[in-house]
């Protein structure tokens, strides 16, 4: 008898894996159907790849046109995934104003179009063959990277298109629930944070605390106080340099000559120390358990060389660490701990 359960139980698992396959099947095929489309080529023209990973519902294929060479899509169905859809086409028009600026093909990948059809939103940029994703961390990519970010930082953008890029942003930040360029933070919303950020001090201990109540980095008693007076000691500026705003690893690729840059989506008007810095942190978190001296020092002198923006990235990383939050979230704010850890002994050092 159990056996028999057994076997029906397998029977059904087999069907339900045999009838997903059918489901990406029918799916595929009518993405296959608007990108041969698209490139007015014949199904024997294209070969398609599935590519593993992300952190969205999006789909991802690399893609072969004969005669045309390779391509890499994003792929959302508004039906099921809106919102994915919605960021996919907010990154075609952002690609679009980088081409319109220069950036694409240089800092960024090529931009070949953004195909909307079938309910589909199909993002289509060059793909880059022999390209090494979020490093290795040696002198060479941290300086491809740091004359990538400055040729980013250092765009020249007219007023008009200063506005343009701010809509773009606000339309994806304000469809994320985040703040948008019209935000101003009140004085009282200022005091809560900072009686929010003092909570994940421990006094007696002289240290910060995670969100299991366990201190994680040892300092003098006023550290915190410290922080805090650094990261609100800025005087407040227009800013207008082009900057990402989303230096995750996975956007960040090397080929021999030059340091690419995507997933644009986040794109918008910044202070270039904020890209910098986040970068600079996350580097050194890569390098911490080994690395040449001679590259840590290089991305501190590239990297971390504005103490305000240190400060604020230091307040995010420990509020993040100190929320009370799901077990799921256990790796996302132990990689926040880390990050807390490393911006603040170059927080120290910086003094």
């Amino acid at each position: 008898m159990f056996q028999i359960l057994l076997r029906s139980g397998q029977a059904e698992f087999l069907e339900g894996r045999i009838e997903g396959m059918r489901e990406n099947s029918k799916l595929l095929d009518r993405i296959k159907i608007s990108v041969l489309r698209y490139f007015d080529v014949s199904n024997d023209g294209v070969v398609f790849d599935d590519i593993v990973g992300g952190f969205t519902g999006a789909a991802k294929y690399k893609v072969e046109v004969e005669g045309r060479g390779s391509y890499f899509l994003k792929v959302a169905d508004e039906k099921t995934h809106e919102l994915d859809a919605f960021l996919i086409e907010a990154e075609g028009k952002i690609y679009d104003f980088l081409d319109k600026v220069g950036l694409v093909g240089d800092v960024f990948p090529k931009f070949d179009g953004l195909i909307s059809e079938d309910g589909f939103k199909i993002l289509v940029i060059d793909y880059l063959d022999n390209v090494s994703w979020g490093g290795p961390w040696n002198t060479k990519t941290v300086e491809l990277l740091d004359r990538t970010l400055k040729r980013l930082h250092t765009t020249d953008l007219s007023e008009g298109e200063k506005k343009e890029i701010i809509k773009l942003a606000d339309s994806v930040r304000g469809r994320l629930g985040q703040k948008t360029s019209e935000y101003i933070e009140s004085e009282v919303d200022k005091k809560k944070k900072r009686e929010e950020f003092l909570k994940a001090w421990d006094v007696s201990g002289r240290g910060f605390l995670n969100a299991k109540g366990e201190i994680y980095f040892n300092g003098n008693k006023d550290l915190a106080e410290e922080v805090l007076d650094v990261a609100s000691s800025a005087t407040k500026v227009k800013q207008t340099q082009l900057i990402m705003h989303d230096m995750n690893f996975a956007n960040i690729g090397f080929s021999k000559d030059r340091a690419y840059l995507v997933d644009p989506v986040f794109v918008g008007l910044g202070s270039e120390y904020f890209d910098r810095t986040v970068a600079g942190v996350n580097i050194l978190l890569g390098l911490r358990s080994g690395g040449d001296l001679e590259v840590k020092k290089l991305v501190t002198e590239r990297f971390l060389v504005n103490r305000v923006a240190l400060a604020k990235l230091i307040k995010y990383y420990v509020d993040s660490s100190f929320k009370k939050l799901g077990m799921s979230q256990d790796a996302w704010q132990k990689f926040h701990q880390n990050c807390a850890e490393v911006a603040l002994g170059v927080f120290i050092e910086m003094k």
